[in-house]
């Protein structure tokens, strides 16, 4: 769920690639060029972070769900050998 989470906040770290600048002036031409790549993919955007981050959770997720599984197969395991004491 964490991780849907950061790729909905990248979804709307999209938008902001391309985003207008409010005016016609240096400054804000600048701005919204330079906020459309902090906000783009690459390593070191907070594009590339959320994704690296939903990324990680994914793998944190489908790591503690098999360790959890092999858990319940030990559990079982045991509970069959105790049975046949």
């Amino acid at each position: 769920q964490a991780a849907g989470e950061l790729r909905d906040l990248l979804d709307e770290t999209r938008r902001l690639v391309s985003i207008s600048p409010p005016g016609t002036d240096a400054v804000s031409v600048n701005a919204a060029k330079v906020i459309g790549q902090w906000a783009g993919g690459g390593p070191n955007s907070l594009g590339g972070a959320l994704e690296s981050g939903a990324m990680e959770l994914e793998k944190a997720a489908d790591a503690l769900e098999r360790s959890l599984a092999a858990h319940r197969n030990t559990d079982d395991a045991s509970a069959a050998r105790l049975r046949q004491l």
